[in-house]
């Protein structure tokens, strides 16, 4: 329950974040193959295995949610196909 709390927690201080950048939240869904290959590069920037791991290190504070969401923007930037934006 803990790991689930902070997950979701740590999605909403990378949402609110991004905010901040003028951008929203990439899909999670595995089917949109622009946002799972933002989540993969920005996980690997991170160090996480998976994206739910980095949403956990940025709710225990592991993972600062502002430095996180600049990668992401700058990732979204240099994309050739930005991802579909959704909104938390």
């Amino acid at each position: 329950m803990e790991h689930e709390e902070s997950r979701s927690l740590g999605e909403r201080l990378l949402a609110q974040a991004l905010r901040g950048e003028g951008l929203l939240l990439p899909s999670s869904d595995p089917s949109d193959e622009a946002a799972a290959r933002l989540w993969q590069l920005l996980t690997r920037w991170s160090g996480n295995r998976t994206r739910n791991d980095l949403m956990v290190d940025i709710g225990l504070g592991r993972k600062i949610a502002s430095i996180v969401a600049k990668r992401l923007a700058h990732l979204m930037a240099n994309t050739a196909a930005p991802a579909p934006m959704r909104s938390c």
